[in-house]
């Protein structure tokens, strides 16, 4: 299989921002107590219209560059949310290891020196993420800019 991928945002397309209780503030959101490295990465409806079979309906591997490997699934209604299991394991690597926010420090937007990742597919549950430096990089791949 060759290696396919999609770009995906670490903010809202709909309002260009971080939300303050979704996403990578997800931990922020009420209704439980939840852990400080809980989040998710946004799933544009766009990229389930454009490329509807490149995520597995199962859990996946989701490989850092680091070479941690995560186990991954989309979440949420509408599989909107990219969410590792445990859940913040992917917050740690976002939210500590790259942006360097302490625990309960929101995200906003001028944090995002790097607005998205990628991820690449290397098998139908194997697939690897980084960041795309190329900024604005979720806007450039959704309207067939190369990136």
């Amino acid at each position: 299989m060759h290696e396919a991928y999609v770009i995906l945002p670490l903010y809202s397309v709909k309002t260009k921002t971080v939300p303050l209780r979704s996403g990578l503030n997800q931990w922020n959101a009420e209704g439980r107590i939840r852990d400080k490295d809980e989040v998710y990465i946004p799933v544009p409806k766009r990229i389930h219209e454009k490329y509807p079979f490149f995520f597995p309906d199962d859990s996946f591997v989701l490989e850092l560059p680091n070479g941690q490997k995560l186990s991954a699934k989309l979440c949420q209604a509408g599989s909107k949310g990219l969410m590792s299991n445990p859940n913040s394991a992917l917050g740690k690597w976002i939210l500590r290891d790259i942006l360097k926010k302490k625990p309960g420090e929101l995200v906003i937007m001028s944090d995002l020196y790097i607005d998205s990742v990628k991820i690449t597919k290397t098998s139908h549950n194997y697939f690897k993420i980084y960041f795309s430096s190329d900024y604005p990089s979720y806007e450039k791949f959704i309207n067939g800019i190369n990136v």
